[in-house]
């Protein structure tokens, strides 16, 4: 299964971006605004508790949002995975999702994709659009421009959170290659960088070993070799 995270900032070209993945992967786009308004207009219990802080002019929780999200992906479908449009917005939620993707699909998130296009350029595309969208958002250039800031702003920490993320996860399949680990004791910080120091210790062991005795054995044997002299 394939479970997608789609960044872009408006006028990156992101539905254009979403449909070839469906496409060609046979998935399932998943909207928050698509959520939002299919449960307003038919008057789910979620539709009017959104609706009921929207008219307060008050954010709707999370968890409200959430909640939509668990019924749409309990739903039938045939497809291979799913994108996710606009949701997450916040660490909260991105932590939220990752739950709900393994709770509710028994797999994980699978790549998060993050489209980045010269603001000159967005602005441009999307006064282009105003001229036949009928979109009051999209021939008013402060508005516009206004719209890329708030992206930024509200994206930028979720951003950066999954680069981190998988950054790490990048490190850990690498680590996990080359000295056969089948996987990680412990998930905590100090847990984790202790098995990262351990590990690089024990390459480089390896390697020295390797050099210094001339060996013609891979990574996995020398390991193994030392291995029994512990013990």
């Amino acid at each position: 299964m394939i479970n997608i995270v789609l960044f872009g900032p408006p006028g990156s070209g992101k539905g254009t971006q979403a449909q070839l993945l469906i496409d060609k992967f046979n998935l399932k786009q998943i909207s928050t605004g698509d959520l939002f308004r299919y449960n307003m207009k038919n008057d789910t219990d979620l539709g009017k508790l959104a609706k009921s802080y929207i008219d307060k002019g008050e954010l709707v929780p999370d968890q409200v949002t959430i909640d939509m999200l668990v019924d749409e992906l309990r739903k039938p479908t045939n497809t291979n995975g799913f994108i996710f449009d606009g949701f997450p917005r916040t660490a909260h939620q991105t932590d939220a999702l990752e739950n709900i993707v393994k709770d509710e699909l028994g797999t994980e998130i699978s790549v998060c994709l993050s489209l980045v296009v010269d603001d000159e350029a967005l602005v441009q595309r999307l006064l282009k659009r105003g001229e036949t969208s009928g979109r009051t958002d999209n021939y008013n250039e402060e508005i516009i421009r206004n719209r890329i800031k708030e992206y930024y702003a509200k994206t930028a920490e979720v951003a950066e959170l999954y680069k981190n993320r998988w950054q790490v996860e990048l490190f850990f399949k690498w680590l996990k290659q080359h000295l056969k680990i089948k996987r990680f004791w412990g998930t905590t910080e100090n847990a984790v960088r202790i098995q990262i120091y351990a590990a690089i210790c024990a390459y480089c062991l390896v390697a020295i070993i390797q050099h210094d005795m001339q060996l013609d054995r891979s990574t996995y044997e020398v390991l193994q070799i030392l291995s029994i002299f512990i013990d």
